[in-house]
């Protein structure tokens, strides 16, 4: 067949995963895949689903074959991946029926793994995810729960414990990998950060410091540079007093309960000490927050000019990010909860308190209440119980220009 003949060649297919549609073109290339006028990587921003997408080409050895044109809509961003992944099965299938049977074989594989996590092969080679073997189960876990190790800080969950864990979990890691540590407003959040660190450190695995920044940051901080693994220390909703401590794989996205149960067993174990240079190193990297801002305005190119919109942020995390993202996507904002002094998270504010935010939501009448104004668009106004002002720099913390993540040598 001629090169013109080749590229005037279509395969067309309609893949879907829940909610989310692909509407996908194959054509001859060399591997290039757009997703709604985006390079995939771009588009999806993790390279977990950017894999995950492309899985059909490893499947039948097309890689590099045929370009992809995808049209995506509905469901979330995992929902459209495997959307994707499902469109280019289909149309591979279109192109060559004797793929049918290896495609529908992977399809049934990864129906049968937790939808997650990545692909079994992935996860096998990447650093600190512990796969169970088949047919063996998970050891048990009594620390960790759904959301990690969680307790009120300096009871249940003690510096010590934070330190045992650090080297637990670096312990498990090759030398000098590298464990990126996030964490939210509480006062007891410095106290565990420095500990979590410490361990990892002892055990020759190097700690990054990101500071007060959302969970989902950290996920998405790890699973986009070469970090083994990420830490959130973090209680959500919970009241103030209490903190937790989140594991995340070097994919981004939770740490298998049998990597898990592997850390909470090696707890009490001395395990080795490195010493000299091959201790780990803690640094902090302050620009992590300013990649994550600008890594969602790229996935997010939204104009909210002329909307007025209310942000609570619950004197926690968010406070560090939302503020900014909506102002420079043009909404006017009214800010409540962006306040934090380490004890007011959650108090009287965020989802745990929802009345401030509906008398800043519910139209004004006139100067009644008191507690807000408009401002002009790209502003911001702030919704506060009073007019004590921030006794923490988090909300007002300066915001670098981000560059780019390099390991240390």
């Amino acid at each position: 067949m001629s090169t013109d003949a080749q590229t005037a060649v279509r395969y067309r297919a309609t893949g879907k995963r829940k909610n989310a549609v692909a509407r996908v073109t194959l054509t001859p290339g060399t591997g290039v895949v757009t997703c709604n006028g985006r390079p995939i990587d771009e588009f999806f921003g993790r390279a977990v689903l950017v894999t995950r997408a492309r899985a059909p080409f490893a499947t039948t050895s097309t890689e590099g074959r045929f370009d992809v044109t995808a049209l995506l809509h509905g469901g979330g961003v995992s929902g459209q991946a495997g959307a994707l992944r499902h469109g280019i099965a289909k149309a591979l299938t279109t192109m060559d029926e004797s793929m049918r049977t290896d495609l529908k074989r992977e399809a049934s594989r990864s129906a049968r793994r937790p939808a997650s996590r990545a692909p079994a092969s992935a996860r096998s080679s990447r650093r600190g995810s512990h796969p169970t073997p088949r047919g063996a189960s998970a050891p048990a876990r009594k620390l960790f729960g759904t959301d990690g190790v969680r307790g009120v800080a300096n009871r249940e969950l003690t510096p010590e414990l934070a330190l045992a864990i650090g080297r637990a979990l670096g312990g498990s890691l090759p030398a000098g990998s590298q464990v990126m540590i996030g964490r939210d407003t509480r006062r007891s959040g410095p106290m565990l950060e420095g500990a979590l660190a410490a361990g990892l450190a002892s055990a020759g695995a190097d700690a990054v410091l990101l500071g007060v920044i959302p969970t989902p940051a950290v996920a998405e901080l790890v699973a986009g540079s070469p970090a083994a693994a990420g830490a959130v220390i973090s209680a959500s909703h919970n009241p103030f007093a209490d903190n937790g401590i989140k594991l995340f794989g070097a994919d981004g996205f939770k740490l298998a309960d049998a990597a898990e149960a592997a850390v909470e067993a090696d707890l009490d174990a001395e395990g080795t000490r490195p010493e000299g240079d091959r201790l780990g190193a803690i640094t902090a990297w302050e620009a992590g927050r300013t990649e994550y801002v600008e890594s969602l305005l790229r996935r997010c190119p939204i104009d909210l000019s002329g909307m007025t919109v209310v942000l609570d942020c619950a004197n926690g995390a968010t406070a560090v990010t939302a503020p900014e993202i909506f102002e420079r996507l043009g909404a006017r904002v009214t800010l409540v909860g962006v306040e934090p002094d380490g004890i007011n998270i959650n108090d009287g504010c965020g989802s745990t308190d929802l009345t401030l935010v509906g008398e800043v939501v519910r139209p004004s009448t006139g100067t009644a209440t008191g507690r807000w104004r408009s401002t002009a668009p790209g502003r911001r106004s702030t919704a506060t119980r009073s007019s004590r002002s921030a006794r923490s720099t988090c909300a007002g913390a300066a915001r670098s220009p981000a560059t780019p993540w390099s390991p240390r040598p």
